[in-house]
């Protein structure tokens, strides 16, 4: 039987629970973890597997994310309910007396005033946390939690393998090649975004891909690839793993994450392959717009910036918009990020789409600290494309849209012109403010009709 059983709520935290049992694997071997999604097989009993194994268990470990205590369905809230699996899983660890190790990804501990009554007990357990930014110290102290509780995998955990010196073949990536990640085998579906680290010892890539096994569903690979060692391969992997992170939470309009595929020389987030239409599908840049079609573009940009929005009310920052980052749905009434760009990567100069690049993205990242207010010029920025079929000229600051296209008014001129100063204090400061002012345009424009 296993030893560590993860507790975990798939709708709470998308990545967490498999996140974790790689990590557990890696430590104390595969056979020790149950996590029920991979240790019971097809064909198996589902309620008989999970209790056995949950009655022999050491250790059970219960996943605690931000939306765990107000998950509902149907039925209500899911805690409240007596057959749902998470609340059956931790009453049962507590008759057997089996510890139960509270994991948190949230910024408050447990209380009892959100838990069941026949809870409460959870709320005065010692937790432990996971975050990106001190994951190898939150990673130790549950395995030291863990090997408290269960003094017989400590002696049995292997030691920790070396991290080679240098890293496997690295297949490069191209439309039409089968490339493998984590054991899983996919097959590159369009061109390969690509960037390489400055001294050479990463690079990171981004493309839609076919998974290999016949009925799965399209997907997007996100990777960072170490190419040797250097001091920027640690940053570039904590950002991937930071990623996957704010995709796993809900208030961000994103594609689901599926999995995180950890190797030793790479990781690699699996994301589902939206089919929504884009931006640039839409209204491709490239010559001045159709005057009847301003109206609409502008209402679904403003829809836009409050996709962007979403971003910024976590702390982050896309800084990497174009108009293939934004996918349409029900004739753009929705709008939602393709990903989150480069929101968890360290500044670098002369990131972003070199069409819509901020004026201080070609500086330093001392130099570059208002990071919301480069997402608000690049949305104006590809506003602009889109209007005039002109990017925006940075030295000096653009003519007024309506100087290039027919059908514009200052009601669009002001908000872009203020958005595409190259003083970034004299921004709209966020892609909130932005987009009421594009919603009151189309507005305006839509009356002059």
């Amino acid at each position: 039987m296993n030893a560590i059983f993860i507790n975990y709520r798939k709708t709470d935290m998308p990545w967490a629970d498999k996140l974790i049992d790689e990590v557990l694997s890696g430590r104390f071997g595969r056979t020790k973890i149950f996590r029920a999604t991979r240790s019971i097989a097809p064909g198996e009993e589902f309620d008989p597997a999970i209790m056995a194994n949950l009655r022999h268990a050491q250790v059970v470990l219960a996943m605690i994310g931000r939306d765990w205590s107000t998950a509902t369905d149907s039925n209500g809230r899911r805690l409240d309910d007596p057959a749902d699996w998470v609340r059956r899983e931790l009453l049962e660890a507590r008759t057997h007396r089996i510890p139960v190790i509270p994991v948190l990804d949230r910024d408050n501990r447990l209380s009892a005033a959100e838990l069941p009554e026949v809870l409460h007990w959870l709320a005065d357990l010692q937790s432990v946390r996971i975050r990106s930014a001190s994951w190898d110290i939150d990673k130790r102290l549950l395995f030291e939690a863990i090997e408290r509780h269960a003094p017989a995998l400590r002696r049995s955990s292997p030691s920790p393998a070396p991290r080679p010196a240098l890293p496997e073949l690295d297949q490069p990536w191209a439309p039409g090649v089968e490339v493998t990640a984590g054991g899983h085998a996919f097959v590159v579906h369009t061109a390969v975004q690509e960037i390489t680290g400055r001294d050479g010892s990463w690079v990171w890539r981004d493309a839609d891909a076919d998974q290999f096994e016949p009925g799965l569903a399209p997907v997007v690979l996100r990777q960072v690839r170490l190419r040797r060692a250097g001091p920027e391969v640690q940053h570039r992997l904590a950002a991937l793993d930071q990623e996957a992170r704010l995709l796993g939470d809900r208030r961000v309009t994103a594609p689901r994450l599926l999995s995180v595929l950890r190797e030793p020389s790479a990781t690699t987030l699996v994301l589902a392959r939206p089919h929504q239409r884009t931006l640039l599908d839409s209204y491709p840049p490239g010559r001045p717009l159709d005057p009847w079609r301003t109206t609409g573009f502008l209402t679904t940009l403003a829809r836009c910036c409050a996709a962007v929005r979403e971003l910024h009310e976590l702390g982050y920052a896309h800084r990497a918009l174009a108009p293939e980052k934004f996918l349409l749905s029900d004739n753009g009434q929705r709008v939602a990020l393709r990903d989150p760009g480069l929101a968890t990567v360290p500044w670098s100069a002369n990131e972003g789409h070199p069409h819509y690049r901020a004026p201080e993205q070609h500086y330093l990242a001392e130099q570059a600290a208002d990071q919301p207010r480069v997402d608000v010029y690049q949305l104006a920025a590809l506003a602009y494309h889109v209007l005039t079929g002109h990017p925006p000229s940075v030295y000096p600051e653009p003519p007024p849209a309506s100087h290039l296209a027919t059908g514009l008014t200052s009601a669009v001129d002001q908000p872009l012109g203020q958005a595409l100063s190259g003083e970034p204090a004299k921004r709209q400061p966020s892609a909130a403010g932005l987009g009421r002012q594009l919603a009151t345009a189309a507005a305006r424009l839509g009356r002059l009709a």
